[in-house]
């Protein structure tokens, strides 16, 4: 912003320092619109997009010479941002996600195998088929599936769900275990 208001003194073409703004403006849109992630029904990064355009707004205000302005707009920041990470924390499940290894025995038909899988990605379940055998004496397929359950929904209510559907006759958790990640 000082370079696009005094950069060219002297010089006798007509300037104006607002498009300097406008273009940073843009331009941090685009930055910050890539921060954004979309998976599922869970969208993360809008806090980082967010800090990146006050902080661009924070940088031009400085820049045009407006210090005071800059000072009180980042303390206002830093508040706000302190503030909303706390009322996260106690407004926001603090669980972490779920995975479990699920052994499912279900009809041997192909729409016992649609209706489990609509079921789990209703639900928000990632899941990945790790092994499928048929037992035609018994006219069952048998399914182990890696499940990851969000943090905000409870792995019990889902399993308990999956029994409830005709075409399962049983749901076994071969091994749950707590995701490392912290997620977002």
């Amino acid at each position: 912003m000082i370079v696009s208001i005094y950069g060219i003194d002297g010089h006798p073409q007509y300037r104006d320092p607002s498009r300097i703004a406008s273009q940073v403006v843009s331009g941090i849109g685009f930055l910050g619109a890539g921060t954004i992630l979309h998976e599922g029904m869970t969208v993360k990064g809008l806090t980082t997009a967010a800090s990146l355009w006050i902080v661009s707004a924070i940088g031009l205000t400085v820049g045009c010479g407006m210090l005071s302005l800059g000072v009180v707009a980042t303390v206002i920041t830093l508040i706000t941002l302190m503030a909303i990470r706390g009322l996260e924390k106690k407004v926001l499940p603090s669980g972490r996600a779920v995975k479990m290894k699920l052994a499912i025995t279900s009809n041997n038909n192909p729409d016992s195998m649609m209706d489990i899988m609509d079921y789990l990605q209703a639900h928000n379940v990632k899941t990945r088929v790790l092994d499928m055998s048929n037992n035609p004496e018994e006219k069952t397929l048998r399914i182990l599936i890696s499940a990851k359950i969000s943090r905000y929904d409870n792995a019990n209510d889902i399993i308990d769900g999956l029994h409830h559907l005709k075409a399962v006759k049983s749901v076994k958790d071969i091994n749950s275990i707590k995701d490392d990640k912290n997620e977002e």
